[in-house]
This record gives structure tokens, C-alpha cells and sequence, in this order.
């Protein structure tokens, strides 16, 4: 949450030492960054979707898809980028006013399909959560971990949003990590 450098490392890390199937996904919808980290381009298609323009991201384009009834399972590789033998990369929003438009139960449906297919998922989203895709993967995920700086007030930020999710949203404090970051 917050820190896609660290989600990155992670999801590097995991894959190398478990040999096992890792997807990160770019979740930061109004900050995505990992085809920078990556140095990926956004998959190259004409699709018109009922978000609003190109859908030119594999999470733009699954959305999508689901939304209309199709099962993603067999286009995993077309909209995943492959980084590594077993680390694949799902692209990001790139259009602002896409931001709003996903539907919680579409999202929910996206990450069971690839928690299907994956053995591990890291979801780099906002330190603000306020989307779906935000709460859905907060919702979802075994363990959260909130990257902060080391200055005070980003601390406290972060605790007082554990608390608030854990008031608001009963999500357990048990399944949440603060880490500062330098």
C-alpha cells in the first residue's frame, strides 16, 4: 500500500525463492508506475471498452472482459507481461476517468480468477483506499503491508488508517504490516 518500489522488490524476491507462479499487479489507479520499474509498454490494442477509451492495460482489458461475460483464464499470457520464468506483470490504469468506473463485484471476480492461477498475488494499490480495487485486494489479501516513511506523521498515518479500516471495514488489525521505507 502506498509504496510500488517495495511491491516490486517483493514480488521479485518471492518469485525467485519459491519457483512458484507470482503476478504483480498495478493497482495504484491514479499512479500506476510499474511499466516504468519494469520498463514495460502497455499492451498494443484498438479495444474500445465501456470504461471510458482505449483500453490499452491488461487490467483495464480483463475488467472488461469479465464484464461482458467472458472467461479470462485462457488470455492470461496475452494480458499479463512477462518479466521473469515465473513473474508476470498486470498493467495498470492509465486513464484517469477510468478511476470510478470499476464495479466491486467484476474486481472481486478478476482477483478469484487469478488467485486461480497464481500462487502468489502482490497488488500494489493507493495509501488512500477509497476505490474498489483498493478495498476489494485490502478485503482479500492474506497480509497488508503499508509502506511509510520514516518520518513520524507517516507512521501515524498509517496506524490511524489500520484503525479506521479496521472500524469501518472489519478488516484485522492481524493481517496488517507498517514497514518504513527509506
Amino acid at each position: 500500500i502506498g509504496n510500488s518500489e517495495l511491491a516490486a522488490s517483493i514480488a521479485n524476491k518471492v518469485s525467485k525463492k519459491s519457483k512458484r507462479l507470482v503476478l504483480i499487479i498495478d493497482g495504484h489507479l491514479l499512479k500506476p508506475s510499474l511499466d516504468e520499474i519494469y520498463r514495460l509498454k502497455n499492451i498494443q490494442t484498438n479495444i474500445k471498452s465501456h470504461l471510458t477509451g482505449a483500453d490499452n492495460t491488461g487490467l483495464n482489458i480483463a475488467l472488461d472482459t469479465l464484464t461482458k461475460g467472458i472467461d479470462i483464464g485462457d488470455h492470461l499470457e496475452a494480458i499479463t507481461k512477462k518479466v521473469s520464468p515465473n513473474l508476470r506483470v498486470l498493467l495498470g490504469n492509465y486513464n484517469f476517468y477510468n478511476y470510478e468506473h470499476y464495479d466491486e463485484k467484476i474486481i472481486k471476480s478478476l482477483l478469484l480468477k487469478l488467485q486461480s492461477h497464481f500462487q502468489f498475488i502482490v497488488l500494489t494499490v493507493s495509501d488512500s483506499p477509497y476505490d474498489s480495487l483498493t478495498m476489494q485486494g485490502i478485503h482479500m489479501s492474506s497480509i497488508n503491508i503499508f509502506a511509510c516513511g520514516k518520518q513520524m506523521k507517516d507512521i501515524r498515518y498509517n496506524y490511524n488508517l489500520m484503525k479506521v479500516l479496521n472500524a469501518k471495514q472489519g478488516i484485522s488489525q492481524l493481517k496488517n504490516l507498517i514497514v518504513s521505507v527509506d
